[in-house]
């Protein structure tokens, strides 16, 4: 298992966004409206991508995250 940093970062119009530090096969992210959309938001990417790899045939590496707030 791969441990990744998320850092949390909220925009200057109130949006949030989960953006991984670490170099992953394929770039994720999160979006919404509070810390917790965004971090679910991530989740979903992660798990939209394990599941294509599973129905190929192939698997992704299993990712443990570590959520870090940024400038919020």
């Amino acid at each position: 298992m791969k441990r990744v940093r998320v850092y949390i970062e909220r925009s200057d119009n109130g949006q949030y966004t989960a953006t991984p530090d670490s170099d992953l096969q394929h770039s994720i992210s999160g979006k919404g409206n509070t810390r917790e959309e965004a971090i679910n938001d991530l989740k979903v990417a992660y798990q939209c991508l394990t599941d294509y790899f599973d129905s190929e045939g192939t698997s992704y590496p299993t990712i443990e995250f570590d959520f870090i707030d940024k400038n919020i």
